[in-house]
């Protein structure tokens, strides 16, 4: 089955609905899916969907500007656009910045990739990852 990847820039503000949209396309439980993991200047939030997909939520503690890998299947593909979509145009309202351009999948080898890659590293869910894109 192919996979798709989503990134997409967001503020902090955004993340409660993020994840509520999250499970609600996943159809999955926040609490019993979900792993945060920390050091002392970055934080990982992790929702496994089992097989259906998976998002890593990546966050520097000294902004407020997150970045969100969204790794599925095609199945869910529309749904995951159509959150984005909706998520961008929110942001264009509050802040007037279009992020339209982050509402469609992404290359296994993109740029933005690498900070998820390097991240799933650091903080040891790269075999996680690995079952949604390859990985040197």
């Amino acid at each position: 089955m192919e996979r798709c990847i989503y990134y997409f820039i967001f503020e902090n503000g955004f993340m409660d609905d993020l994840i509520s949209n999250l499970c609600e396309v996943f159809k999955i439980s926040n609490k019993k899916n979900s792993n945060i993991l920390s050091d002392d200047t970055e934080q990982v939030y992790i929702l496994d969907a089992k097989g259906e997909g998976i998002s890593c939520i990546l966050a520097n503690k000294n902004t407020y500007v997150y970045a969100v890998y969204i790794f599925t299947n095609e199945k869910h593909e529309k749904d995951i656009e159509n959150m984005l979509v909706q998520l961008a145009e929110e942001i264009e309202e509050e802040y007037d910045d279009d992020r339209r351009r982050f509402t469609k999948p992404i290359e296994a080898n993109s740029e933005f990739m690498k900070d998820c890659i390097n991240t799933a590293y650091k903080f040891n869910f790269i075999d996680l990852l690995k079952k949604y894109v390859e990985v040197d």
